[in-house]
């Protein structure tokens, strides 16, 4: 029985009170500053295990083998450390078109700040890739799969405007 669910419609659609004022005012930018994060960058690499399966098999994660949501899951569990996949956090994620939605049931933040180990979500396409690195010019590096060529593993760089970006726990 897989748990693969919704056939995918094309290939690119298929995360004090009580302590008084001075002590609050202390105590509150603790709680709303950005989460260190224990993912770094590396050297991209297609350490992705399907790389040479048959497309579109039901891979370890529930998702589809060579496409880009199998290849980010991946990376979730290889590089932040989540034991992430196709029911993370009782949530459906699906195909790429339904991860923002998905993240925001699942109370991940999303948002258009780019940082290492997030999924970055293109404007108006399905499609997710890993945010590998963000550079000093402001450029993201993005590892993905299924972008261009088919099927296959892709590392680019690209400007951050035109993304939303689901920010994992780590």
């Amino acid at each position: 029985m897989t748990h693969v669910q919704n056939a995918r419609p094309d290939r690119r659609s298929i995360l004090g009170l009580g302590l008084g004022a001075a002590a609050t005012a202390v105590t509150l930018p603790m709680l709303t500053a950005e989460p260190a994060l224990a993912v770094s960058a590396a050297d991209p690499v297609n350490d992705y295990p399907y790389k040479n399966s048959a497309v579109d098999q039901v891979d370890r994660w529930n998702f589809y083998t060579r496409e880009c949501t199998s290849f980010v899951a991946w990376r979730l569990n290889r590089r932040n450390g989540i034991s992430f996949n196709n029911y993370w956090r009782g949530v459906h994620w699906g195909n790429a078109s339904n991860w923002i939605n998905a993240a925001q049931q699942a109370g991940l933040r999303v948002n258009r700040t780019p940082r290492v180990g997030a999924v970055g979500v293109p404007d108006g396409h399905g499609h997710v890739a890993w945010v590998n690195r963000v550079r000093a010019d402001g450029r993201i590096s993005f590892e993905e799969y299924n972008w261009s060529p088919a099927y296959a593993y892709n590392h680019r760089r690209t400007a951050p405007s035109g993304w939303r970006y689901i920010h994992f726990p780590g």
